[in-house]
């Protein structure tokens, strides 16, 4: 599998080759070169962390973090970040956050999760660089991770979806 780090992003879909929901034994291979591979135990920056009790975090081409539910195995979450040249709409890496902000009105910055999101991009998330503002990152949530209903958010948590 070839990774394209310039593919379209479609919310609830996920990017290029990467699609949410899939389960982790799809991405055997590009993980495995990405990961076990090339890993090179003196660098600083990890590509294969713990990312909270139920997510395991693996960084390909340095910019696309594909994050998998550890219960079920599914992906769960795709976090993009600099060096990917991808847009998802006219939103990309690195746009000045004024200008974000003025072309995408819809999204309303959420200070609990310190990002910017909305309802009509469900699933969508935009992280700011506070101090030199600009879009830092772009994440892509499944459905079932977004939820304030308790009962929802535990079947999410065990993996039953």
């Amino acid at each position: 599998m070839i990774v394209n780090v310039e593919s379209p992003i479609e919310a609830s879909v996920g990017v290029g080759a990467f699609k949410l929901g899939e389960h982790i034994s799809k991405y055997y291979d590009i993980i495995y070169h990405y990961t076990i591979f090339n890993q090179d135990p003196f660098k600083k920056k990890k590509v294969v962390y713990l990312k909270s009790p139920i997510q395991v975090a693996y960084l390909i081409e340095k910019c696309i973090e594909l994050n998998f539910h550890i219960f079920n195995g599914k992906l769960c979450c795709i976090k993009l970040i600099k060096g990917f040249k991808g847009e998802y709409r006219d939103i990309f890496i690195g746009m000045p956050l004024s200008e974000f902000k003025q072309k995408h009105s819809e999204f309303n910055y959420d200070p609990e999760h310190e990002c910017f999101i909305s309802e009509k991009h469900f699933g969508v998330w935009i992280q700011q660089d506070i101090q030199f503002e600009f879009i830092e990152s772009i994440s892509l949530f499944v459905r079932e991770s977004i939820t304030e209903d308790f009962n929802e958010m535990d079947r999410y948590q065990r993996g039953d979806w």
